[in-house]
């Protein structure tokens, strides 16, 4: 079982509007638009992972598994929303997998995606950078090292193993693909209101379960409530990115950082 408790699922997918997202003092945006060019492959590219064409989708329910993997929520104090839930992805994916449980620093990414200024990132820069570089771990650099100074060659070493595979990285542009995804156990970190965020499930009504980076008290242990409506307008500028696999860290050649 995750951080959140099943009594506060059940409140939470109970809730039929969407959870306030409004900026309060000390939660700091930071998403930026999508590049105009796409960074990775369409989800349409993987028909195996799409759920049946008769599929009723706003009554479908997913399997609830991933929100209960989430060990840990970050909590942002930089406009770094696009690398936390890119770093939250990656952890997700390697609780799936059955790794070992390791804090992962999202400052890691940041300090690579903002170009060294406090203005937010994009999200699929940050996650070129987790592909390619991966990031390190919170016991090696923590949250108080701030996001300025790129990483050390010893902590570029150890990030070497915390990394997500860029071929199983697919872009999301349609309610189907974005169930589909949610269905075949792969989160989709999407972009909303100049904020990154990471969806974990789907649930009846056209609504999306997703966990936030702004600490656990925020609403109910760090998991809101987002509708499809919004999501499907905020994508267009944002993006929605399925995150699928990590990589072995002993079996792919390095690939060069993204610039």
């Amino acid at each position: 079982m995750g951080i959140i408790s099943r009594v506060r699922l059940r409140r939470l997918k109970g809730q039929l509007r969407a959870t306030p997202l409004a900026r309060q003092p000390g939660q700091l945006y930071g998403c930026l638009p999508k590049p105009a060019q796409r960074m990775f492959k369409r989800f349409r590219t993987r028909p195996n992972l799409m759920l049946s064409a008769s599929t009723n989708f706003a009554d479908y329910e997913g399997s609830g598994d991933l929100e209960e993997r989430i060990w840990v929520i970050f909590k942002q104090i930089h406009g770094s929303c696009a690398a936390e839930c890119t770093t939250q992805a990656l952890q997700l994916i390697r609780e799936v997998e059955g790794l070992d449980r390791v804090k992962l620093q999202p400052l890691g990414l940041y300090c690579y995606s903002s170009g060294g200024r406090d203005r937010g990132s994009n999200i699929g820069t940050n996650i070129k950078y987790a592909c390619r570089q991966g990031t390190c771990t919170m016991a090696t650099r923590p949250r108080s090292d701030g996001f300025r100074r790129k990483l050390t060659t010893g902590e570029l070493e150890e990030a070497k193993q915390y990394r997500l595979d860029e071929s199983d990285i697919l872009e999301v542009d349609s309610k189907a693909e974005f169930v589909s995804s949610l269905a075949n156990q792969r989160p989709i970190c999407y972009g909303r209101s100049n904020h990154a965020i990471l969806a974990v499930d789907w649930l009846p009504g056209d609504r999306v379960l997703f966990a936030n980076s702004w600490g656990q008290n925020w609403s109910e242990s760090g998991f809101g409530i987002d509708t499809w409506s919004y999501i499907s307008r905020a994508i267009r500028n944002y993006g929605a990115y399925s995150i699928g696999s990590v990589l072995d860290p002993s079996g792919e050649a390095d690939a060069p950082a993204p610039r």
